[in-house]
């Protein structure tokens, strides 16, 4: 396999896990397009769970930003079952807005779902984010507890809170086209909001679907061949580069202490879990790899605590 492959020629027939819903008749209607969060190793289990409880036909388009064999090859195991998968290759580690616009030139459909590899979709969800797009003409729609932003006036600045930090939202193609490229510097505390930003000033109606709530991937563990992503990811240098930038850009001002509590709980859920595994694992790959990551969050949720102070 070459790193540089970009994408397969066609999207061939799609197999469906449920019946299809009739407010959309055919694969020319949806596209999913998956990206990656932190991590590399829920990739498999996420497509896999997507078809079982997807009501409605559609594309999936993976972005796997760099991920090990063992999990292209997972993935290429999921595209041989299901025949409507495009897998995107890179070389190197992508930013959630990167992994986007790698999709976006694939994109052939009226709408694409946008998730990341840590999300769950529950039966019925999709139908019911469709309904709200098509019925109101919403340019973009997310699940009842994705909220991308929320806007209150300070002084001569924006006040932005309640931030959506996974991605999954529902957009439609003119939308995506309107937005254009996003921005490949945001990390995923900015990446929504820049969404957010964006929309507003071009004039794209957003609406959160109140009946829908998304779910996470309840087995969060880190493992070594998540460490190169998951590093990337919450750097911290290109995380404080990334708030800086957006609140320049925007002219807003960012509540810090949601990103302070969400990476308090991060560390307490994700680095300080107690899976015995984690043990086997570290002995395979020389050592503790958990010893590499926590030092950073750590560091991260710090110099986080002291500029919301």
């Amino acid at each position: 396999m070459t790193t540089n492959t970009l994408t397969r020629n066609a999207l061939p027939e799609c197999t469906l896990g449920r019946a299809g819903h009739d407010l959309f008749s055919s694969r020319k209607d949806l596209t999913v397009i998956m990206v990656p969060f932190e991590r590399f190793s829920p990739f498999a289990k996420a497509v896999d769970d997507l078809y079982k409880t997807m009501d409605v036909p559609f594309n999936l388009i993976v972005i796997e930003g760099n991920a090990p064999e063992s999990v292209r090859a997972s993935l290429e195991k999921c595209q041989r079952k299901h025949k409507n998968i495009t897998i995107i290759y890179s070389n190197h580690q992508t930013s959630i807005g990167a992994a986007i616009n790698l999709a976006v030139p694939h994109l052939k459909t009226k709408y694409a779902f946008i998730i990341d590899n840590d999300v769950r979709i529950p039966r019925g969800a999709m139908s019911s984010l469709l309904r709200g797009a098509l019925e109101n003409q919403y340019g973009i729609v997310c699940p009842q507890n994705y909220v991308l932003s929320r806007r209150a006036n300070a002084g001569n600045k924006r006040d932005v809170q309640s931030l959506g930090i996974r991605t999954c939202l529902l957009i439609s193609r003119d939308a995506i086209q309107k937005l254009g490229k996003l921005d490949e510097n945001m990390t995923p505390f900015t990446t929504g909001i820049d969404i957010r930003m964006g929309a507003e000033e071009l004039g794209i109606s957003i609406c959160n679907e109140t009946s829908t709530c998304i779910e996470l991937d309840s087995k969060n563990f880190l493992w070594p061949m998540d460490g190169p992503l998951h590093s990337f990811q919450w750097n911290e240098e290109r995380v404080f580069d990334s708030l800086k930038g957006l609140e320049k850009k925007w002219g807003i001002h960012l509540q810090k202490q949601d990103y302070v509590a969400w990476l308090k709980n991060k560390k307490r859920d994700l680095l300080e879990s107690r899976n015995p595994l984690h043990f086997l694992a570290g002995i395979f790959s020389g050592g503790n790899f958990l010893n590499n990551e926590k030092p950073q969050l750590n560091k991260l949720h710090e110099s986080l605590l002291a500029e919301a102070a």
